[in-house]
């Protein structure tokens, strides 16, 4: 099994499909992404089909595939209102396929609730040239609803749900941590291997959650690097051992997706998957010295976005 076959990696079947290749070394600053003057176009109103779903790109169109649950085709969605959001998306061809290497430089977006933009935003891509490029279309959302996007990429307008905390049970931001007992190098916690990241476990199972969050500022990853190795699920947890070295002041903590090989006892989650009620990896939250998420990254993570990420702490 090369893939994870119950968490969400992904919001669409094209999106589900992509998987990039490991390569080049991008910048160490984030790329910019900036509030722009909206194009009257992407300004138009748009409503749902009377079927209330999403329309698919047609065949020779192109459009922006989320790489999250966004609440239509998925049984639930990853955003909560009042809180930051940070929606991925990867650029689709027209014939259905992620665009790699000739993926835009930057797209322009504009983000509609009940037919009125509330949030426009050109977005440098990340991650291209490293594995599947995306768009983070980032932005505080103040109800719960419906939220259109258009864009200068595609005439297909992509769609996302909002809910309320009590409907979306993963950690936000603002919100306290929850401490787990993770596993470590001395207690497995009944998870074999703790570590797949190879060709040695990564350093960052010294200590629980537990533990580290009671000693101050804390970086915590559920990502699965033997059975997400070109995707973004790989590379983050080569990224987080890359950047720690820059962030001494904050206690890393790595933990895997699986309890077991899932080549030979299927895909059985660890207990802090389960305990946190993750429908997706990868996943990195940050706190500061009290506990508090003080920046949270899903779905998708490039180098750059872990770095500016980690230092909101």
């Amino acid at each position: 099994m090369q893939r994870r076959t119950f968490l969400l990696g992904a919001g669409t079947a094209a999106a589900l499909a992509a998987c990039g290749s490991s390569g080049t070394t991008s910048t160490t600053t984030a790329p910019a992404s900036t509030t722009s003057t909206v194009d009257p176009a992407l300004s138009t109103p748009v409503t749902l089909p009377a079927d209330g779903l999403p329309p698919f790109p047609e065949p020779g169109q192109t459009g922006l595939g989320a790489r999250f649950p966004d609440g239509f085709r998925t049984p639930n969605t990853a955003f909560v209102a009042g809180t930051e959001t940070r929606a991925p998306y990867v650029a689709i061809d027209a014939n259905g396929q992620p665009l790699t290497g000739d993926a835009p430089d930057t797209i322009t977006v504009a983000v509609q609730f009940e037919g009125e933009v509330i949030h426009t935003e050109r977005i440098t891509v990340r991650g291209k040239g490293e594995f599947t490029p995306y768009y983070p279309v980032t932005f505080t959302p103040a109800e719960t609803g419906d939220y259109a996007m258009t864009s200068d990429f595609s005439d297909v307008p992509a769609w996302f749900r909002v809910a309320t905390a009590t409907e979306v049970l993963v950690p936000q931001i603002g919100a306290a941590l929850p401490g787990f007992d993770t596993p470590t190098f001395t207690d497995g916690a009944g998870v074999d291997p703790i570590c797949t990241f190879d060709p040695e476990p990564c350093p960052f199972h010294e200590v629980t959650l537990t533990n580290a969050l009671g000693s101050g500022k804390t970086a915590f990853l559920i990502a699965t690097p033997a059975y997400c190795q070109t995707d973004t699920c790989g590379p983050s947890v080569d990224y987080f051992v890359e950047l720690a070295a820059d962030f001494p002041d904050i206690t890393f903590v790595h933990a895997e997706v699986y309890a077991a090989d899932i080549n030979e006892a299927g895909p059985v989650l660890a207990p802090v998957v389960s305990a946190y009620q993750m429908p997706w990896e990868p996943a990195m939250w940050v706190t500061d010295a009290n506990g508090t998420i003080v920046s949270a990254l899903h779905f998708a993570m490039a180098r750059d976005d872990m770095r500016a990420a980690l230092g909101r702490a």
